[in-house]
């Protein structure tokens, strides 16, 4: 999977920085390219997975600087780096290493989300075969359940699956 075509997709979902971020245009595109990076070289060169670790970064973090630097923990401080990742059973150290803007822990994050998500599509398409990266991202939103209509997040999963389903498409088409 190309960087190019990571980045192009991030800058679908967001072309330009929050103005709450105080960060450039420069900036942010500098960033950008890092996280492109990172999910390309996560992703094991498939565009699925690729669209799938994105999807899940701008759902969760909306590629905020704080999010992706540490600074902001989600769900209460329990959750870190672009992919809101819990510390479940890793050691606090290799935690704490998922969050940081350089490439090295922004691959490390895309790669526990990438991972969390195959767990996820594995666990998901073995209860019914027609379940697909859609029912994953409720998986893994919501750690029990792969239906977004048993969950009361239900419309943020299908804006999810929607946008998912549009960058894999618009990929197919470059």
């Amino acid at each position: 999977m190309s960087p190019a075509i990571v980045l192009t997709a991030l800058l679908s979902l967001m072309p330009a920085p929050s103005p709450k971020w105080n960060e450039t245009q420069e900036q942010y595109l500098a960033r950008a390219e890092v996280i492109a990076q990172a999910v390309a070289d996560a992703s094991d060169g498939k565009r699925q997975r690729a669209m799938a670790i994105l999807t899940v970064f701008w759902g969760e973090s909306r590629f905020s600087p704080l999010i992706h630097a540490g600074t902001h923990r989600g769900d209460g401080g329990h959750a870190i780096c672009l992919g809101q990742h819990q510390q479940l059973t890793r050691t606090k150290e290799d935690w704490e290493a998922l969050a940081g803007t350089d490439l090295e822990a922004t691959t490390r994050c895309a790669r526990a989300t990438g991972d969390a998500l195959v767990r996820s599509w594995h666990y998901c398409h073995g209860l019914n075969p027609k379940f697909d990266y859609p029912e994953a991202f409720v998986l893994y939103g919501t750690g029990r359940t792969c239906r977004a209509n048993e969950s009361q997040w239900k419309n943020l999963f299908i804006d999810r699956a929607d946008k998912w389903k549009v960058l894999v498409a618009n990929g197919r088409l470059q």
